[in-house]
């Protein structure tokens, strides 16, 4: 059983800051969980892209 790695992510993040780290875990074989402050929070960058 691969155990899933945290990214703690807050709004206003740069893409890559999210994209690179989460896709080199999970190619890595990890399953990847993102959590922010609070449960249920949508997260926006730097672009307004949520």
């Amino acid at each position: 059983m691969t155990k899933p790695v945290a990214i703690i992510l807050a709004n206003d993040f740069e893409d890559t800051e999210l994209t690179s780290p989460k896709e080199a875990i999970e190619e890595a074989g990890y399953k990847t969980v993102i959590i922010g402050h609070e449960a249920g929070e949508e997260f926006v960058d730097k672009h307004g892209t949520k």
